[in-house]
C-alpha cells in the first residue's frame, strides 16, 4: 500500500479498513524502529580496509611529485629574482645615486661660486681679510653671583609667569 500518514488513509469497507489498519500499524512499527535507530550510536565502527599496494605507491608518488612542485616553484622564484628583479632595482638605486652626485657638485659649485663674489666684494670695498693682527679680542668681566638673590629672582619670575591652564 502507500507509505502515507494514518489521516490520509481513505476508510472504505470494512475489509479495507482492516488491512489498512494493519498497513498502518505496519508503518508505525518500521517509523519507530527508525527513530530508535536514529537515536542510538553505533557500537561498532567498521575496520579500515587496507590499501593494496600499487595504491600506496600512487600516494607517494602523488607526495613526492608535491614536494618536487613546490621546490621548483621556489627555485623559480629566485632565478627571477637573480636575473630580472634585483638587476632591476640595482640600476634604479644606481641611477638616483648619479643624480645624488649631479646635485651635489652642482651645491659645491654654487658654494665656490659664492665664495668667489664674496671675495671680490671684499676686494671691491677694500676689506682685508681675518687675521690676528686686524682682529680685536675682548676679554669678559668678572661678576660676582649672589646664590640667594638668584633664588629670589627664580620663584619672582615663577610667580609672575601663570602656571594655569
Amino acid at each position: 500500500m502507500s507509505a502515507l500518514p494514518q489521516h490520509y488513509l481513505q476508510l472504505g469497507s470494512d475489509k479495507n479498513f482492516s488491512s489498512d489498519l494493519s498497513n498502518t500499524q505496519v508503518l508505525s512499527k518500521s517509523q519507530t524502529k527508525l527513530k530508535n535507530n536514529s537515536q542510538k550510536s553505533p557500537s561498532r565502527f567498521p575496520k579500515p580496509r587496507k590499501f593494496p599496494p600499487y595504491l600506496k605507491i600512487l600516494l607517494l608518488l602523488q607526495r613526492g611529485s608535491l614536494g618536487v612542485a613546490s621546490f621548483s616553484i621556489a627555485t623559480g622564484i629566485m632565478l627571477y629574482l637573480s636575473t630580472v628583479a634585483i638587476p632591476q632595482q640595482w640600476s634604479k638605486e644606481y641611477r638616483n645615486l648619479e643624480s645624488l652626485q649631479r646635485q651635489e657638485r652642482q651645491l659645491t659649485t654654487i658654494g665656490e661660486s659664492l665664495k668667489y663674489k664674496l671675495s671680490q666684494q671684499a676686494r671691491q670695498y677694500k676689506m682685508s681679510p681675518i687675521a690676528s693682527s686686524n682682529t680685536v679680542f675682548l676679554k669678559p668681566n668678572s661678576v660676582a653671583v649672589n646664590p640667594q638673590k638668584t633664588q629670589e629672582n627664580q620663584s619672582e619670575s615663577l610667580k609672575k609667569m601663570s602656571l594655569g591652564y
